[in-house]
Order: C-alpha cells, then structure tokens, then sequence
C-alpha cells in the first residue's frame, strides 16, 4: 500500500483554538482555505473538526459567522462549535487608575484538552492537528501520544510555544501558508468575527 494511500486513511481530527487564530494572524483569513491547507499538510481528510471560542451578546455579524462555520463545502469549512461565555474582571489602569471590566474566556482550554483526550479515548482518531500555540496543552497532548497518536500542530511562528512544539510530530507553520488562506478585504464588506476575540470590522 502506497504511503498516499496510508496517509488519506488515516483518520484524522482538528482541533481550533479561535481565539489564538484571532490574535496571533495578521489579517483576516478564510478558515474553508485554511482548512483545505491543513487537510493538505497533514496528508488526510479531517474526519471531525472542531472550533472552540468564546461568545458576549449575540450578534448578528457572530450568529452568521457561527452559521457559516457549521456550514459544509463549498459554503463552509463544516465544523463543531463548542462556544463558552466570558467572564468579566475588574481591573485598574496603572496609568490612569480608572477601573474598567476586562473580558476573559472562561472554560475553553479545559473543553479543548476534555475533546482532545475524551476522542482518543474512544479512538475517534489516529492523528490530531492543533491549531493553538498554548504551551499549556501539552501535558495532554503528551499523554494522547503515549495512547499511539499522531500529533500536528499550526501555528504562527512567534506565537507557539516551545513545550508544545517539541511534542510535534509534524508541524505546519500558518506564516508559509499565510498568501494561501489570507482574505483580501472588499470595500463595504462586513466582517463576521465575533468582536469579542479583539478584531475591530473592515469598512
């Protein structure tokens, strides 16, 4: 059997930090794209995918970017949401003093590293493709390699960390991908991201 043909049935699962996605790209992107680049890097069909965020007051522009998201090709990249609220923190200006509420996620590392061992667990998987670049996640990564599991992580070069990095079997940096998933911005357009990860509309 070919190593093509060993690799396309490799059952294969991606997990999607969006907030780390959010922050750490340089512009905005098009996660059908995106998911196409993985599919094509990691050597197989993504048999599940998931995308984990957090979410304030529903929004129209956030309920259509949820909804295209589930969607499957060539409309969306078909993926699971697993959306958790955030959490409001108190905080003090060093300059000025004034206090303002800070929005933190609440629960979303634990719900990913929860999915990451509990489909291991049942086998749902023989190799898992990350997209984060959260050191703290490698404990259970380590773990689901002791289980015999393949590990892929993506990321941004100057936002992964090295404890999660040295635990890759493959690793695929976003940065050589960028000119493949980057969406250009059209004059009117509206942008779907949730304005709670931090990325202010085109105009």
């Amino acid at each position: 059997m070919s190593q093509v043909m060993e690799n396309t049935m490799k059952r294969t699962v991606w997990i999607n930090d969006g907030a780390y996605l959010f922050k750490a790209a340089p512009e905005r992107f098009d996660y059908l794209r995106l998911k196409h680049e993985l599919e094509n890097g990691a050597g197989a069909r993504f048999t599940e995918s998931y995308y984990f965020g957090a979410q304030s007051a529903p929004s129209a522009g956030q309920d259509s970017f949820n909804k295209w998201l589930r969607c499957a090709p060539p409309i969306g990249p078909k993926m699971i949401l697993k959306l958790y609220s955030l959490k409001a923190m108190r905080v003090t200006c060093p300059n000025c003093k004034g206090e303002y509420d800070k929005y933190t996620q609440k629960g979303v590392d634990v719900g990913i590293v929860t999915v990451m061992l509990q489909l291991a667990a049942q086998n749902r998987y023989d190799q898992l493709v990350l997209t984060s670049g959260d050191g703290d996640f490698a404990n259970a990564v380590e773990y689901i390699k002791q289980m015999g599991k393949s590990f892929c992580l993506a990321g941004f070069k100057d936002s992964v960390s090295p404890d999660l990095q040295c635990y890759a079997d493959t690793m695929m940096w976003l940065d050589d991908l960028w000119e493949k998933v980057r969406k250009v911005p059209i004059s009117g357009e509206e942008d779907a991201v949730p304005a709670a990860l931090g990325k202010e509309p085109y105009s």
